[in-house]
């Protein structure tokens, strides 16, 4: 007979099942005595007696194994029904408490496996997800499913990047109400747990819309909304969340803090009083009525809540919150000598709180100990300021989810205030953005080795070591994005390794440059370089370094070559199309500044250019479209407004006003923007709006040349010829060499019967002559980037055009290309 297996809530195995007892007192099996007595050759022959109380023992035996087998299958039944309206109602510890005893009921029960893997993902439980699944998968359950399952952890955890293909694939299945749910709360926790908080507010909007009485979305969203400083938006949450859970104490928790925090006392202690009428009575819940009774004056009341609270079994930070409160206390009852004990206690405890620093420099103060005070004070004052690095990160993180420098900035300010456990959560999302960052496994070899868990110090601090390469290219990127500070950063983590001189040369080198040390720089590159990335990297620094000291035809070569090793090499067109617009060659820098635009998506810069180039030719449609583009990549860049107000101008050449009226109202109040719309006004036949900008202007500065000529047109339509002709003849004197100018006072004078008309217009005639050579020249120079005499002309017809500003830059440009051509034709690194 098989043994009858043990009912865990019966604590004596004979009262499930009698036994025969020997002469010696002890028990037998009854098949084990007929055994016995066979071998011995003894007949057993039953009596009347035990004939009875053996039928008696099949008949129990027969009880026991139909009773027991049905004992379980119920128990089993009220477990799982049990677990699964815990689970439906989301109280995880329930459903997993539940799912544990059917599992004990009924182990080969593959649904119970399954049901108990996903309650504890859904907890957070991830240790025994697999274990679960694959007792699930052996007892039967539907193959579909555990992939899905552990689909999800991937998702929860944040690993987005090793399921991405996955989870696009089981959404375009069509999936049942329930696994969409479950697909929801995976990619929201994921999002969360990745900081990736944009992405997890967008689920928590859909699963609110798929269901819209789940109260963790709605918690979870709150939270996003208190932690990025929008507490109405919080609070909105939460309280949308009680409408239809009014018994969730973790909801009245949640808002009575929120509360607490914006001052709203009299309502936060409802609610905290509503958590503690329901037996949740944690730690933070006496706090907060603490000091909802205290900033109520009921100090006797505080006292009472704090009494109920284990200081010693609270984590540092909430025991220094505890005695923060006591002290603010103490200080209520004019005992300044106690609170400052508990202020230095709770120091002690946890020194990162700038209240607690600021509240002792304060008493400190009032105590006359001056250098304690200044002591403290300063200490908070260092703690805000990290704190606000924090929140700056924190927010960027939004934007710049992918980007680890940020994620390792977050993590490294909660590890100076001792939140290391925290700081790691976003060390390890750095690395999931980028595993070859540098400092977050440094970081994180730090942690494991505090841990006393060598190896994985071990093998973060390898990995920090092979992450160089990853710390160079970010340094390089820095670099060229003008971020000199965050560049030096990157060589100092770089040269914390010995094996990588030619890494920290490079960069080096690199930062040598963009402090002016051109000759420097390029002696420092005179070396072979093997590696295809970092050769291509030493010729671009040796090219500026050779711009630098005036050979731009040596760098245009070692650019070139650049491009020849890796084609994508942007900062070798970038460089390039700087080049041949410095040497006044627009037609290649068009080519260079287009290629630099593909290979930089976000940069702004190359069209920014292209539309002042197009400008310049008066080609407004082209240059309208890369003016855009330029802004559409970076509105907030730094030419923004310079941009804006060449975009009105193109605009209005095409005769777009309306259009131009909309670009100039993006820009901040100028002379040149009032000028501008003025215009627009004008030739929308608006003259009184025109004409009060322009007299604005002009009473502002009377020399305004814009402002002048306009007004000056002005005064002519309206038949004021003597009014016209006083501008213009202000203007010439101010600007005697500008064409326009000359051109329009002419007229004036020929529209008054002037005889000075005759004059005017010959010089008029004379400064034209000079544009159109002017633009001749420069169109010879656009097709020739190394023709010195065209460049010589240029400068010559510039002065003569009164333009001191364009005579220099062709001046400077001729002079470059001939020292160049004096000088040896290459020099620089052995490559």
């Amino acid at each position: 007979m098989a043994e009858t297996a043990r009912d865990p809530n019966v604590s004596n195995e004979s009262e499930l099942r009698p036994s025969l007892a020997q002469s010696d007192g002890q028990a037998i099996n009854p098949s084990r005595a007929v055994a016995e007595s066979g071998r011995l050759g003894v007949a057993f022959r039953p009596t009347r007696s035990t004939g009875r109380l053996a039928a008696l023992l099949i008949g129990l035996a027969v009880i026991a194994i139909g009773v027991v087998p049905a004992y379980r299958h119920a128990r089993y039944a009220l477990a799982m029904s049990g677990a699964k309206r815990a689970l439906a109602d989301e109280r995880f510890d329930e459903a997993i408490e539940n799912l544990r005893i059917a599992v004990r009921m009924l182990p080969n029960r593959a649904e119970s496996r399954y049901r108990l893997a996903v309650a504890c993902r859904r907890s957070g439980a991830l240790e025994e997800v697999e274990r679960q699944l694959k007792a699930a998968e052996a007892s039967g359950w539907p193959k579909y499913d555990i992939d899905r399952q552990r689909l999800l952890v991937h998702a929860q955890v944040g690993r987005f990047h090793d399921v991405e293909d996955q989870l696009v694939k089981l959404f375009e299945s069509g999936l049942g109400d329930e696994a969409v749910l479950e697909v929801y709360e995976a990619l929201a926790h994921g999002y969360w747990a990745n900081h990736q908080i944009a992405d997890a507010i967008k689920c928590l909007d859909f699963w609110i819309q798929w269901h819209p009485r789940d109260v963790e979305p709605r918690i979870m969203r709150a939270e996003a909304y208190s932690e990025f400083n929008d507490p109405v938006s919080a609070e909105k949450e939460y309280r949308a969340a009680l409408e239809f859970a009014p018994e969730h104490v973790i909801v009245h928790e949640a808002l009575a803090r929120l509360l607490l925090e914006g001052g709203k006392v009299d309502e936060a202690e409802r609610h905290f009083l509503a958590c503690h009428e329901r037996d949740h009575r944690s730690p933070a819940v006496l706090l907060g009525l603490a000091e909802c009774a205290f900033r109520s004056s009921r100090v006797d009341d505080a006292d009472r809540w704090l009494e109920g609270i284990s200081l010693e079994a609270l984590p540092e930070e909430r025991q220094a919150n505890v005695l923060k409160l006591m002290a603010d206390i103490a200080q209520f009852r004019r005992d300044p000598a106690k609170a400052v004990a508990l202020l230095e206690k709770a120091l002690s405890i946890w020194p990162h709180d700038s209240a607690v620093h600021q509240t002792l420099g304060q008493a400190y103060a009032a105590m006359g100990r001056s250098a304690d005070a200044d002591r403290q004070l300063a200490a908070a004052k260092e703690i805000t300021a990290r704190a606000e690095v924090f929140y700056n990160a924190q927010r960027k993180v939004i934007s710049h989810p992918n980007d680890p420098e940020l994620r390792y900035i977050v993590g490294d300010v909660l590890a100076v205030q001792g939140l290391v456990e925290d700081a790691t959560g976003w060390w390890r999302s750095a690395l999931r953005c980028d595993p070859a960052h540098q400092p977050s496994h440094e970081a994180m070899a730090k942690y494991y080795e505090s841990k006393g868990e060598r190896a994985l110090a071990d093998r973060h601090r390898k990995s920090a070591e092979a992450s160089v390469p990853g710390t160079f290219r970010r340094g390089w990127e820095r670099l060229w994005e003008g971020d000199l500070v965050s560049a030096r950063q990157q060589l100092a983590l770089i040269e914390r390794y010995a094996s990588y001189p030619v890494h920290a040369t490079v960069l080096r080198a690199a930062l040598l440059n963009k402090e002016g040390k051109f000759e420097e720089a390029e002696r420092m590159l005179k070396m072979p370089i093997e590696d295809r990335v970092l050769k291509t990297s030493a010729l671009i620094v040796t090219a500026e370094s050779l711009v630098g000291i005036g050979r731009p035809r040596d760098a245009e070569q070692l650019l070139i070559e650049a491009i020849g090793i890796v084609p994508r090499a942007v900062e070798a067109h970038r460089l390039l199309a700087v080049i041949y617009y410095d040497l006044g060659a627009s037609t290649l820098a068009e080519v260079y500044l287009k290629s630099t635009a593909e290979l930089a998506p976000t940069d702004y810069r190359p069209h920014r250019l292209l539309g002042l180039i197009n400008k310049d030719f008066e080609a407004y449609a082209e240059a309208t479209a890369y003016y855009r583009e330029s802004l559409r990549r970076n509105f907030d860049q730094p030419t923004r407004e310079e941009v804006l107000l060449e975009l009105a101008e193109c605009l209005i050449k095409q005769k777009d006003f309306d259009g131009a009226v909309e670009v100039l109202r993006q820009s901040v109040p100028s002379p040149e923007r009032d000028v501008l719309r003025a215009e627009c006004h004008y030739n929308k036949s608006e003259i009184p709006q025109a004409v009060a900008l322009l007299d604005a202007v002009l009473d502002a500065d009377p020399k305004t040349l814009s402002a002048s000529l306009l007004r000056a047109d002005i005064f002519l339509v309206e038949g004021s010829v003597e009014s016209a002709l006083g501008l213009l003849k202000s203007s010439s004197e101010s600007h005697p060499h500008e064409y326009e100018v000359r051109h329009r006072y002419a007229q004036a004078l020929l529209r008054g019967g002037d005889a000075r008309a005759a004059d005017e217009l010959a010089r008029a005639e004379q400064l034209k002559t000079l544009r159109v050579q002017f633009s001749k020249l420069h169109e010879k120079a656009f097709e020739d980037a190394y023709d010195i005499q065209v460049r010589r002309e240029l400068a010559e017809t510039a002065t003569k055009m009164g333009r001191p500003d364009l005579a220099e830059v062709w001046t400077k440009a001729a002079d470059l290309l001939e020292r160049a051509s004096s000088q040896s034709p290459r020099s620089g690194a052995d490559r």
